[in-house]
């Protein structure tokens, strides 16, 4: 079970940009009910592609996630629908006529939502600026917020639960004394970097009673600062007596992780931490490939002795030593040079002399820069010539810069 963060992030930008539906009036029967764990209207999970499409016409737009993972988006009460292997796994609506069998629409509020599913066996919230995400994954729903109201809502199969009792007989029954789980321990925990993407992975081990867990995940910056934070979740869950569950999450980084902290936590509030685990990030030189991000350069501005747009300022931002650098800068100036007309011919009345006027265009230059050592946070000035580059030097010339990196390999202070 993964109902992806992604998925709903996405829903959400097709929320905001299209139009609102129509309200239902009170007491009317919703025209797409929601059914936790099965389906939206007559779309259901489990459903084989050619019948969902079938059933909703030809789609407004389709997204390929992943191999053999298709996103499509429709314009009516079903706004979205994951298919994997040609079977319907998650289906979103947006539609402020669809309920669901606990009686939440789009548009109810935060405390709403709990109110609907305190009796569920376990929940998940998590927050990403103005955005909730209030995950059910024992009842197969889950609910996007934004700016407190509900925006979306996402059917999935819902994740077995044996031990989960029914509601009537939960709201019923005298709860026992919560215990703490005891045996979990996290196994194998690793993070890598693919292309710009951080991945740590890893397992969850239990020795004792069944539990139902999800990890956090913090991403930490060579200065203890947190890059990233996200939750994911254990698969399979709960994670029974004498099994593991597998857990591996995803994150767009721009800068070089230092180390990061995976914690385990149980699913039910107040989500107890059961075992945590921070790991050192030993193979820097797989950041190598962000260094277009680690280094800063400017143009500086023109000196005594230094015209300008003849020297530049490399600057390492990152912890990492970066050795054999070599950059491709493409400089661009717009001069403004002064340029006075001719004078007069001598005639009987004497003329003023002429008014300067200025003469304004773009140059554009391609320089080499190729530094052996840059340390951390390290700034050098490098000088790259002026030659035969024409007029555009003065004081008046204004210049940008932007780089790209040919060569360069990064380590840790140190070694």
């Amino acid at each position: 079970m993964r109902p992806a963060v992604a998925f709903l992030l996405g829903s959400l930008a097709v929320t905001l940009l299209s139009p609102s539906a129509p309200s239902v009036p009170a007491g009317a029967v919703p025209p797409c009910p929601v059914q936790e764990g099965k389906g939206i209207a007559a779309v259901r999970v489990g459903m084989d592609e050619v019948e969902m499409l079938r059933l909703l016409g030809p789609p407004a737009g389709q997204t390929a996630v992943a191999p053999g993972e298709v996103t499509y988006v429709f314009s009516g009460v079903v706004s979205q629908v994951t298919v994997v292997s040609g079977v319907v796994r998650r289906l979103a609506t947006r539609h402020p006529a669809c309920v669901t069998q606990q009686g939440v629409r789009v548009g109810d509020g935060e405390a709403a939502v709990r109110t609907a599913y305190q009796q569920a066996p376990g929940s998940v919230r998590t927050q990403s600026g103005g955005l909730v995400r209030l995950l059910y994954p024992f009842d197969g729903v889950a609910f996007l917020l934004s700016g407190g109201a509900v925006v979306l809502i996402e059917v999935f199969r819902a994740e077995p639960l044996s031990r989960a009792a029914p509601r009537a007989a939960a709201a019923e029954a005298t709860p026992p004394p919560p215990q703490t789980p005891t045996g979990v321990a996290l196994r194998e925990v690793t993070g890598r970097l693919e292309g710009s993407t951080f991945v740590v992975s890893g397992s969850v081990v239990n020795s004792g009673a069944p539990v139902a867990v999800f990890v956090e995940i913090a991403l930490l910056g060579a200065d203890g600062g947190r890059l990233a934070e996200v939750s994911a979740a254990v698969v399979p869950n709960p994670v029974g007596p004498g099994r593991t569950g597998s857990f591996q999450e995803r994150t767009a980084v721009a800068a070089v992780v230092a180390r990061f902290t995976v914690t385990v936590r149980t699913m039910d509030p107040p989500h107890r931490v059961l075992a945590e685990t921070t790991q050192q990030v030993e193979e820097v030189a797989q950041f190598a490939g962000l260094l277009d991000r680690m280094v800063d350069v400017e143009v500086l501005p023109p000196a005594a002795g230094r015209p300008g747009g003849s020297a530049v300022a490399v600057t390492n931002r990152s912890p990492l030593r970066i050795t054999g650098l070599s950059l491709e800068l493409t400089l661009r100036g717009v001069c403004r040079n002064a340029v006075q007309p001719p004078a007069p011919l001598p005639t009987a009345a004497p003329q003023p002399a002429p008014t300067p006027r200025v003469v304004r265009f773009t140059v554009t230059r391609t320089e080499m820069v190729q530094l052996p050592v840059l340390g951390p946070g390290a700034r050098v000035e490098v000088s790259i010539g002026t030659g035969g580059r024409g007029p555009c030097e003065g004081a008046n010339t204004q210049w940008t810069v932007s780089w790209r990196v040919l060569a360069g390999s990064v380590q840790a202070e140190g070694r």
